[in-house]
């Protein structure tokens, strides 16, 4: 179990594999997609995969109701832009289009 699972399990006072069953089915319902960290196979292995909502108003729309919004809007913004361009590239990846999305595991912001 990495670092991230650890946190999200015990967040939710709930198993890693019960936390791994709600991600499945919220990527099936196509609620949430995610992104493998770029690099080896066994890089994409080891990091955390990277969740995104399907739309940046549904994630909005969330973060709103349950109180999780940013008081930095700039940060936010940010957050909700990028959600935006992911989400635009995985609905493109999904169609004809021969391309994969990975994100910056190294990055350090």
């Amino acid at each position: 179990m990495n670092l991230q699972t650890y946190q999200k399990t015990k967040y939710l006072n709930t198993s890693s594999a019960n936390v791994e069953n709600i991600l499945n089915i919220l990527e099936k319902t196509g609620l949430l997609f995610h992104l493998e960290a770029y690099g080896t196979s066994s890089k994409r292995t080891r990091k955390s995969w990277k969740y995104y909502f399907a739309t940046s108003s549904l994630k909005y729309a969330l973060s709103s109701k349950i109180g999780n919004v940013s008081t930095n809007k700039e940060k936010y913004e940010g957050i909700l832009i990028e959600n935006i361009i992911d989400s635009k590239l995985h609905h493109l990846s999904m169609d004809n289009y021969k391309f994969s999305l990975f994100y910056d595991s190294d990055k350090k912001k």
